[in-house]
Order: C-alpha cells, then sequence, then structure tokens
C-alpha cells in the first residue's frame, strides 16, 4: 500500500445499485444505505466494484476462481466507462479532473496487483479467511506446499515469533476451559480487562 499514513475519505461499504434511488428522467435522484460509512484508506476508493456480477464473491455457486473470471470479463467495460467520463472531464479544462485523479487506471492495478482482494477481505469480515487463504496468503508468504487450507493453517504457525506462539497457546487453552462453563458476561470492558490479564500471566 502507496499511503501509509493517509489519505483516509469517506467511504461507504453499501454503496451499490440497489442503493441508488433514479428519476423518471434516469438521473440519479439520491442513496441510500448510508450507515455503513467510515473513513478508509485510499486504496480502497481505487479498487473496482465487485458488485459488476451483483453477487459478492463468497456467495459465488460456482467458487470463487469462476467468479474471478466472470468478473474479469465485465471489468474492461466498467473501466471503458469510467475511461470516456474521466476524458470528457479532463477535456473541460476547469480543473474538474487532473490526469493523476483518474480511477480506471488505478482499479485496473489493484485488480492485476491483487490489491482488491486485501480491501475486499478488510472490508467483509465474514469472507476473510476464504479469500485470505485463497487470495492473500500466498502473495506474501509463498507456498505452503499443500492445497488444503487446514494443512495451511498450520504451516503458517511456525512463522510465529516464540513469544506469539506462547501467547496463542494460552488464548486456545482459555477458549476450551471457557467452552466447559459458557459463563455469559455482560461487562465487555471488565471482561476484556480480565482476559488481558490472564493472557499476560
Amino acid at each position: 500500500m502507496s499511503h501509509e499514513n493517509g489519505l483516509f475519505p469517506v467511504w461507504c461499504d453499501d454503496f451499490r445499485p440497489q442503493n441508488i434511488l433514479i428519476n423518471k428522467d434516469e438521473r440519479v435522484a439520491g442513496v441510500v444505505g448510508w450507515e455503513f460509512t467510515y473513513t478508509a484508506p485510499v486504496e480502497v476508493t481505487r479498487t473496482p466494484p465487485w458488485w459488476l456480477l451483483l453477487e459478492k464473491p463468497e456467495y459465488w455457486t460456482q467458487g470463487l476462481d469462476d467468479w474471478c473470471a466472470q468478473h474479469e470479463k465485465r471489468l474492461p467495460v466498467i473501466l471503458q466507462a469510467i475511461m470516456k467520463c474521466e476524458e470528457e472531464a479532463c477535456q473541460t479544462g476547469n480543473g474538474q479532473l487532473q490526469e493523476s485523479q483518474r480511477l480506471s487506471s488505478q482499479m485496473r492495478r489493484s485488480w492485476e496487483s491483487a490489491d482488491f482482494w486485501i480491501m475486499y477481505a478488510a472490508r467483509n469480515n465474514f469472507a476473510f479467511d476464504a479469500i485470505y487463504w485463497n487470495k492473500i496468503d500466498q502473495r506474501f508468504f509463498g507456498s505452503s506446499g499443500s492445497d488444503n487450507n487446514i494443512c495451511d493453517v498450520w504451516k503458517r504457525l511456525g512463522l510465529l515469533e516464540p513469544e506469539e506462539s506462547e501467547v496463542m497457546e494460552k488464548y486456545s487453552s482459555l477458549k476450551l476451559q471457557e467452552n466447559k462453563t459458557r459463563v455469559l458476561s455482560w461487562g465487555p470492558d471488565e471482561y476484556t480487562a480480565e482476559y488481558m490479564a490472564k493472557m499476560k500471566a
């Protein structure tokens, strides 16, 4: 990522065709679904939209590889449309859009470099495991020599520092103990403080 300390523009995770209101003249009249709005790294704004297929990759019945293949077929269409708008904006000469602000080339680069998947996994926690093991892990840590994601997990444990492994062992033991008692805590702040104290002990 090229902007470690910013920029952090406003971003809405629910900005998609279903939430855009069109009037009788087929012009945008409004946008709904702003409850998932926050500030995000600028790279998030430079990723191509996942909704080109109207279905998220983790729900694609034919699998992630097929989703990617279908997405790649549609990506040039939207990039071409964006480029057309960019050309018009750049040619107006009133500073509406500068060359460095073009999204089309940045979106293409995000897809080709696979940065798209980092941004997607960060914003879709329910899909994180599937996306991480299929699209992110090997990019940064190389092949684990296995197609089995569970085996990958165990092999990756060897990358942890001894202190990190020790904390993980403590965490696993505590979770197994809690599974036996199944105590429900109503005070998350107190619970977290107590949990951290146990981890440090």
